[in-house]
């Protein structure tokens, strides 16, 4: 080691030290003088001194203070294998280095370091490479050593293994990769200029690979994957290590590195049975990468077949193997064909989910192929349903030696994903980190890390392979960045990543690489997307001053707007929404304020909100200001000290917090006071409060108790590591501009004339700037206080003295809509924001603190410039390549966490503190290492700023002792009063009897909690894995004490709130519709339910921890009360506030901002549905500028008219028409009219009978121009079909068929039309009427009119519109009274015009007609064309005449549904069974599956759905359709659609069907929110093609949300007859979009009984009955009612037997039938056997035809998921059994 010494000053003072390791043996510092040559080649003499010896470099043990054992305890190995455990005792061994000669390999136990270091030498040309002549020569350079460190605290255990006599041998296995070096030739290369410091470990090199040199140059090509292709040694996956030792020569240094190993900690146990298996490749990647050719279908539903080739494995169960693999719990070794069969057999889902349940369980299995016999893993799959703004996101994390995958989890969309929701699954998250437990890989001084950012580049350029998926860098996210993730995209064959970047925005002129970087990460900013709200934009300018914008990052809201945004989010009461949001709007960021200048859906924007020209997709929201208490940290409370604080005062409120926390633990008075006062972010505390005013600690409940518990530990914690006191006299809020203008800002002549520390108290006050903050009053439930007087302004992070701002709260009237943030002012020289460490207004959070106490002497040091530094511009455009080499350069010199702690080392150092020269250059290298990510300029921290020694409250636990002192400043004095504690969660205490015996649970509720909470636990276990996080209390509270994530803290409580959010809210839906209703007397009961299960498992999880078992000879208990032990307790309390209602027989006591700020409660309806005031429509996401209408898709452009007014128009004339709102009058000068529901002319109303005839001529337009596209040419194109957003109009129109939208309930016709539409046929059909008396002309003659713009009241004048009078070829008799009518139906203010001839230009220049003014107001213009019907348009419209009645029949069918009126209800016990059912029936909110209903003849499954069907309200959304029973075997779609034709006027092909019904199932669905359902009764009457048609339209009604279908079947073969379509051989086939089977079997022996004994049946008979008939419900019915018309059990008896004769002899199968040899074989083995395998009936029969067509005879049933065949009825089986001689062989 080579140090140079300098002074204090940073500069050299002529001395140095050098250390040797292992000391010279030649004494050369005796000789002297020791002269040296210069750089010039003079004479330099030096003076050499021996240093003494320092210390005694023996460590002593901590477990036997007496011994000591030496530092460096040296072994020399004779062999080293790398490998991984093939087995429970068996390693194979994958490469073996052995030591030809002394120092090949070293093994050294360092016990000053506490490690184990490895060395060892390695050839890197192949064997087959080296010649005799190289090996004899010697080629240095194809020799290379090697070196690996395993940390102590990594190691668990060493195992001694036997290799022979004279040898031994230790065993290391790591569950994670040690680091991996290599050292460089020639030492010179490490040496830096200018360098001080210089050891042999600058030597030393980080690996990610070690392959041979030929290879080398290969791995710059590859992409990442978890497979490698060509290693020496996989350094990543290899982690098995044996060592073999020659202990006659080292047995004494052998006995001390075992023995010293024990002492600390590390087990040293022998291995007995321990082998070794010689190295194989695994066929595995073969076997799931073989590419398999299939039939698929091509997307049509009568498209023919065609061949595919497909992997054997769908991506998603690949992926999940994979993960699997990379975690370490499966290996590709033991994966056997067999296994891969498996799982190709096993269905899609539940493959998937018994991987998933390997990884949850952390588990290495060494035989996969027991997985498929564990019941737990092949039981009930996770079937909730994610948050509609919430995804399933897979992860990966790419270190330096391997990648690891993640178990996809739910996470918060963002817009890319959002607007690519199809493409889903083919985004990834990707993040580059150390080795596991490593964290964040860290810039170096020295280069020695290159490899590693080579690698992140490498895996950047080249791309990630997953499966037959190869993933490619997109973008990251601006918080992604700083965690060194980004998000990568598997392209398709229309769709690559270049494409997504091009449709996130415009670019081009941004040639700054970090800027360009930073705006395409702010469209992957995690928000909520605010559905159906349009805006309209006002463009206002910035406030700036001297060169400061006051008003950068604000922009305002309407209360309306906010209001709708509330409701939406679910954030309490709407009526009181919070007063700031951060948003992102196209290419917009930063905040919106309420602001009274912005009225009903106005938002104003600023330019420096304006980033980036976008793709417009809704207005989007990040978060909401609400309240946080005020905390300090090390660096306010350092800045705060050198300002004048006395330190008693921060050392008071750290005992007083120490002290209240002890005591909250058992006193509910203090832990009330507390949790209200000290509220977290997440405002976890004010749940907690709830708990203990329900009892709940008083009772000590568990679940409580842990948390009150992680609470203090997680609160010690920080106090302990960030010296994190809570301020009572605080808030931490979002700040935003004062638009009133009205409050004082910072003036700097004032400052400097009044305010100096002499000053007067009164006249320093008049020199402060003002502020004005409003914040909840945690004393008063919904009350807020204005705070007054002398305030402390600050951000996180404060380094700087003059980032804390003394400011003058003061109160002012017309802010008092501001609530919980604070308002900054917009006057003075210097806006107050960018004094507080740099900060803005675009969603900064500040401290506002009003404690006296913490009032500094001295008050507004000058403040920083905190200008960003210049930026280098590209003179191109930025590229992938640049955005791709920034990212790696920004980690290789990121030096914000090395700056932090550099300045708070010196700080506490130094004299001065934070004023010091040294960390005032630290606090600018710090705002400039912020600043790297948006300016490109890394910041560079010169030699003389490195800290050389630190304060021990720093715990710099890895630099030698000398390096470090005990601080006697304030924050040494802070660390040395807190011990942390650790957390113990609270099991050993009861649960609460309050709950417990609150109601009487069934056996069904029961088990329904019990199966909801399985799918909790494995979610929870999943987030737990994912983020390391050891409980479920911390993931359920976000009081996380230890993370693996790398993002700070405060930002992790943050997303850890989403995520936590995100599980619960998942999981009360499910609970709620398991329960049936969110009413409390329904879910009541059900969340005791919750409650009592967890209850048991706790108690059962409790008897194991205090029995005991032996291992090793020790006696342990058989489970350790532990948090990884233990089953999961949190389940429960995702309704806290039911379980306080159900403990106290009434709601939660909630105070405080508790009440608004809970998460919403079931039951609690959604104020958007029930509001008053603006209505709006689903489809209104449209964004009005002073540029016109922005819709869902378009570029959304601001700013760019220089020379233009930036106001909008409060009354826009909108040139273009594409919304329901535009229809029906938007914002205008008849707003108020609008909202009063005063009287309009709506789109389609009809005006008069004789003039316009009826508005489904309007429709016909709109079909024939816009819902065909593909069928009517552009030229066509009129003007109400024009669409910038890529959808036709009929998509935003008011619906028809019935459909009324809210605009025309409120606006009844002017008159109405009774003549009924007609057929194309010329036929009448009275029942398709359109609702309301509407028609449609039927011939040439009559008249009608089309509105290409909104109709309003004219005498209102709000707007200008266009009525478009066609007349027919007989225009010239009508045209007189025809323009005489029109004027005198619409007034003065009509003006009228008249073209002869219809010609497209005038279509396409429509837009022009809608500029005309009059006196008064806008006027109606109206054009009269001619020569419109021409024979084939008059068709055209016949034929859409048609399509409109069968449509309207549809939807009347869908809206009444089905009714059964002859269903006769029986008294059948089989409430749990219907109340399932009923979930499957009822059309859900959100896209599912299709399901099938199965069930043998006579189960009751018809009967069971259609009395479901009857007991719905209308709309029912459900159309029913039964399939006929036909011998036909030529039968074709003709029999299905006559079945359909029933219903409705359907079309003459199935397709027809399928079309119609999708077209008016979407309107359905947009209108009521629902998703309709499809019945199909008897599906098992289908045949092949049919049935593969239906099974296609299911799956592609599935995948697009517009309907559910269920198949209900009386024949279980039916499944396997759409399984086996294409399942097994194309994972892409429709069987993948099954949801649910549900089967209907027999009822159970006592549900039999009891319906028999209400049928007036004594118990003797009903057990005669039951066990003739069983649990056949057909046959119970016929039975009772025989009995009860007075037929005798005998003759009963005897007539159920002949029946099953009968049964058996339709079936062909007693003697002398078809399939009697076939039978016969059959029923004699169920007869021995009772069940017997499907392959074995198979077998016997012998033909598939023959066997397939006795499975559809009613005697013999196939099980789909046991894959085995039965008795078709326990009648059939007794018969059989009475005469077994027919059958015997």
């Amino acid at each position: 080691m080579v140090e140079i010494f300098e002074n204090k000053r940073g500069h050299r003072d002529g001395s140095a030290r050098i250390r040797y390791r292992p000391p010279p043996t030649n004494p050369f510092w005796e000789k002297m003088p020791f002269v040296l040559k210069g750089p010039a080649g003079e004479k330099l003499f030096l003076e050499l001194n021996l240093e003494g010896k320092k210390r005694s470099f023996f460590a002593p043990s901590p477990v036997h203070r007496p011994v000591r054992y030496p530092e460096l305890t040296a072994l020399r190995p004779i062999s080293m294998d790398f490998g991984f455990m093939f087995g429970v005792s068996t390693m194979m061994g994958m490469y073996r280095i052995t030591g030809r000669q002394e120092g090949d390999i070293s093994f050294e136990l360092n016990l000053l370091k506490k490690l184990i270091d490895i060395r060892f030498q390695l050839d890197m040309v192949p064997p087959a490479s080296r010649s005799a002549k190289k090996r004899r020569v010697g080629d240095k350079t194809k020799m290379e050593l090697y070196r690996f460190r395993i940390p102590i605290a990594q190691l668990q255990r060493v195992h001694k293994v036997q290799v022979d006599e004279k040898t031994r041998g230790l065993l290391i296995s790591l569950d994670t990769p040690p680091n991996f070096y290599r050292k460089l030739h020639r030492a010179e290369v490490s040496h830096e200029e200018g360098s001080t410091h210089w050891t042999d470990w600058d030597c030393w090199f980080r690996q990610t690979d070690v392959v041979h040199v030929k290879d080398q140059q290969g791995l710059a090509r590859q992409a990442v994957s978890l497979r490698k292709f060509t290693p020496i040694i996989d350094i990543g996956r290899w982690t098995t290590y044996r060592f073999v030792f020659d202990v006659e020569n080292d047995l004494e240094a052998y006995d001390t590195v075992l023995s010293a190993l024990r002492d600390f900690n590390v087990d040293v146990l022998p291995f007995e049975g321990f082998s070794m298996t010689t190295r194989r490749q695994p066929a595995v990647w073969e076997w799931i990468d073989k590419r398999q050719t299939v039939e698929n279908l091509s997307g049509s539903f009568l498209a023919d077949l065609e061949e595919a080739v497909v992997p054997p494995l769908s991506f998603p169960v690949r992926y999940q193997l994979e993960v699997c693999i990379s975690q370490g719990y499966l290996n590709e070794y033991n994966l056997t064909s067999e296994f891969v069969d498996g799982l190709v057999a096993m269905d899609e889902g539940k493959a998937r989910h018994m991987l998933e349940c390997v990884a949850d369980s952390k588990t290495r299995v060494f035989d996969p192929m027991t997985l498929f016999d564990i019941e737990a893993i092949r039981g009930p799959r996770p079937s909730v349903k994610v948050p509609h703004y919430c995804i399933y996101t897979r992860k990966v994390t790419v270190t330096p030696s391997t990648v690891h995958y993640n178990t996809p989890t739910v996470e918060t969309s963002n817009r890319v994903i959002r607007r690519y929701a199809e493409h889903a699954d083919r985004f990834l998250r990707v993040q580059f980190s150390d080795e596991k437990c490593q964290g964040r890989i860290n810039p170096t001084e020295k280069q020695t890390n290159n490899e590693v950012f080579t690698r992140v580049k490498r895996a950047m350029t080249n791309g990630i392979f997953i499966g037959d998926r190869h993933f490619e860098f997109l973008a990251f996210g601006n918080s992604q960045f700083r965690e060194h993730g980004a998000y990568f995209f598997a392209p398709t064959q229309h769709l690559r990543a270049a494409d997504i970047r091009r449709w996130m925005g415009e670019f081009s002129d941004i040639k700054v690489i970090a800027k360009h970087a930073a705006r395409l990460g702010q469209c992957f900013s995690t928000t909520r997307a605010i559905n159906g709200v349009g805006v309209e934009i006002k463009e206002i300018p910035d406030i700036t001053r001297n060169g400061f914008t006051f008003t950068d990052g604000v922009g305002k809201i309407s209360e309306f707007l906010a209001q709708l945004i509330a409701s939406e989010l679910d954030l309490g009461m709407p009526s009181n929404p919070p007063s700031v949001f951060q948003f992102r709007l196209g290419g917009c960021k930063g905040i919106l304020a309420i602001s009274p200048d912005a009225r009903h859906r106005e938002i104003h924007i600023r330019p420096s909100q304006y980033k980036f020209p976008a793709a417009h997709n809704g207005l989007e929201i990040i978060r909401w200001s609400q309240f946080a208490s005020a905390t300090l940290n090390r660096q306010l409370i350092l800045v705060l000290s050198a300002l004048g604080v006395p330190d008693h005062i921060f050392v008071t409120r750290l005992k007083e917090m120490m002290s209240n926390l002890e005591r909250a633990m058992w006193d509910p008075t203090t832990a009330l006071n507390m949790l209200r006062k000290n509220i977290d972010p997440n405002q976890m505390t004010l749940a907690i409060a709830v708990l203990i005013l329900d009892g709940f600690m008083g009772a000590r409940e568990p679940f409580t108790l842990s948390l009150l518990q992680l609470w203090r530990a997680w609160s010690i914690k920080y106090l302990k590591e960030r010296a994190k006191i809570p301020v009572d006299k605080g808030a931490f809020v979002l700040g935003c501009i004062d638009e009133t203008a009205t409050l004082k800002g910072h003036f700097r002549k004032t400052s400097d004339r009044r305010g100096g520390v002499n000053d007067p108290t009164e006249q320093r006050q008049e020199a402060l700037p003002e502020i004005f903050i409003q914040v909840t009053d945690r004393e008063h439930k919904g009350k807020y206080v204005v705070i007054e007087g002398i305030c402390l302004l600050a951000r996180n992070p404060s380094l700087h003295p003059g980032d804390i701002r003394v400011v003058r709260a003061v109160n002012v009237p017309a802010l008092r809509h501001m609530r919980d943030v604070v308002v900054l002012p917009q006057t003075g020289d210097r806006d107050i924001a960018s004094m507080c460490s740099g900060g803005d207004l675009d969603g900064d959070d500040y401290l506002v603190v009003w404690d006296k106490d913490l009032t500094p002497r001295e008050w507004n040091h000058v403040p920083m410039d905190y200008t960003p530094p210049l930026t280098r511009k590209l003179n191109r455009d930025v590229n992938v390549n640049d955005i791709t080499s920034f990212f790696v350069t920004y980690m290789k010199n990121d030096r914000l966490p090395t700056i932090a702690h550099a300045h708070l080392g010196w700080a506490d150092r130094l004299d001065a503190g934070v004023k010091d020269e040294k960390c005032l250059q630290l606090a600018a290298l710090h705002s400039q290492a912020v600043d790297y990510v948006k300016t490109g300029e890394p910041a560079r921290m010169p030699r003389e700023l490195r800290v050389r020694v630190w304060p021990h409250f720093m715990e710099k636990t890895w630099v030698p002792q000398e390096q470090t002192y005990v601080s006697g400043k304030i924050l040494g004095q802070l660390y040395d009063q807190v011990e942390r504690v650790d957390f113990v969660p609270q099991y050993q205490y009861q649960f609460d009897d309050r709950v417990l015996k609150a109601y009487e649970l069934s056996d069904n509720i029961l088990k329904n909690a019990q199966v909801v909470k399985q799918q909790y636990d494995h979610a929870m276990r999943r987030i737990m894995a994912q983020h390391d996080i050891a409980t479920e209390f911390e993931v359920f509270s976000t009081f996380v004490i230890h993370h693996a994530s790398m993002s700070k803290d405060y930002k992790f409580h943050e997303e850890m709130g989403q995520i936590s959010q995100s599980l619960k809210e998942r999981f009360r839906k499910e609970c709620i519709a398991q329960a049936g209703s969110k009413d409390f007397n329904i879910l009541g009961p059900f969340v005791a339910a919750m409650y009592t299960v967890t209850s048991e498992e706790i108690a059962l999880a409790l008897e194991e921890c205090y029995q005991k078992k032996v291992v090793d000879g020790k006696e342990v208990p058989l489970r350790r009360m532990e948090a990884k032990s233990m089953p999961l307790m949190s389940f429960p309390w995702i309704f806290m506030d039911i379980i306080g209602k159900i403990a106290n027989g009434k709601p939660s006591g909630l105070t405080g901002d508790a009440a608004e700020r809970r998460d919403t409660s079931p039951g609690v309806v959604r104020w958007s549905k029930v509001m008053g005031g603006e209505k709006l429509n689903a489809e209104d996401d449209v964004v009005a500028t002073a540029e016109g209408l922005t819709h869902l898709g378009d570029l959304l452009q601001l700013f760019h008219h220089s020379n233009e007014s930036t106001e909008v128009s409060q009354i826009p004339i909108h040139d273009e028409i594409e919304s329901v709102a535009d229809w029906f009058g938007g914002d205008s000068k008849a707003g108020d009219a609008v909202l009063s529901g005063e009287p309009r002319i709506a789109r389609g109303s009809v005006v008069e009978q004789d003039l316009m005839g009826d508005s489904e001529a309007d429709r016909f337009t709109d079909e024939y121009f816009s819902i065909d596209q593909e069928e009517a040419s552009s030229e066509d194109m009129p003007p109400n079909g024009e669409s910038h957003s890529g959808t036709t109009e009929p998509d935003c129109k008011p619906p028809q068929h019935g459909l009324k939208t809210r605009e025309q309930e409120s606006v009844p016709p002017l008159s109405h039309n009774t003549k009924s539409p007609q057929t194309s046929e010329g036929e009448t059909d009275t029942d398709a009427a359109v609702e309301g008396g509407q028609s449609v002309p039927g011939s040439p003659g009559s008249l009608w009119c089309d509105f290409t713009g909104p109709l309003v009241d004219t005498s209102a004048g709000v707007d200008t519109s266009t009525l478009v009078v066609s007349f027919t070829n007989n225009f010239e008799t009508g045209k007189g009274s025809a323009i005489e009518k029109l004027a005198e139906l619409m007034g003065p203010y009509s003006e009228f015009k008249y073209d002869e001839v219809w010609k497209n230009e005038i279509w396409r220049n429509w837009k022009s007609w809608t500029k005309a003014a009059a006196a008064g107001g806008f006027a109606l213009v109206g054009y009269v064309t001619y020569d419109l019907w021409i024979t084939d348009r008059y068709r055209e419209y016949q034929r859409r005449s048609h399509q409109f009645n069968r449509d309207s029949a549809i939807h009347e069918a869908l809206k009444r549904g089905p009714l059964f009126p002859n269903l006769i209800q029986d008294n059948f016990p089989r409430d749990a069974l219907a109340s399932e059912a009923k979930k499957l029936i009822i059309p859900a909110k959100e896209p599912q599956g299709y399901s099938l209903v199965i069930g043998e003849p006579g189960t009751g499954k018809t009967c069971l759905v259609q009395l479901i069907v009857n007991s719905l309200k209308k709309p029912k959304g459900i159309v029913y359709v039964t399939i006929p029973n036909t011998d036909d075997v030529n039968t074709n779609s003709t029999i299905v659609i006559n079945a359909v034709k029933r219903l409705w006027d359907a079309a003459t092909t199935l397709f027809g069907v399928f079309k119609a019904f999708s077209r008016v199932a979407l309107e359905y669905r947009n209108a009521y929110q629902a998703i309709p359902v499809l019945i199909v009764d008897n599906a098992n009457n289908l045949p092949e093609l049919l049935l593969a048609q239906f099974q296609d339209f299911a799956k592609e009604a599935s995948d697009s949300g517009i309907a559910t279908v269920i198949f209900v079947s009386s024949e279980g073969r039916i499944l396997h007859r759409m399984r086996e379509r294409s399942c097994g051989k194309n994972w892409r086939s429709a069987w993948s979009r099954v949801q649910e089977v549900f089967e209907i079997g027999d009822v159970s022996r006592d549900e039999a009984l009891q319906y028999l004994r209400l049928n007036g049946i004594d118990d003797k008979m009903t057990a005669q009955i039951y066990e003739l008939s069983g649990g056949r419900m057909i046959l119970l019915k016929s039975t009772a009612r025989r009995i009860q018309n007075g037929v005798r059990i005998d003759d009963l008896h005897h007539a159920l037997l002949n029946e099953a004769k009968g049964q058996l002899g339709a079936a062909g199968i007693l003697p002398g039938g078809e399939f009697y040899k076939q039978g016969k074989g059959i029923i004699s083995k169920l007869l021995k056997e009772n069940v017997i395998p499907d392959y074995t009936y198979w077998a016997v029969v012998g033909d598939d035809k023959i066997a397939e067509k006795m499975l559809q005879k009613n005697v013999f049933s196939h099980h789909f998921y046991a894959d085995d065949v039965t008795f078709q009825s326990t009648l059939v089986k007794r018969y059989c059994e009475l005469h077994s001689t027919l059958w015997e062989e």
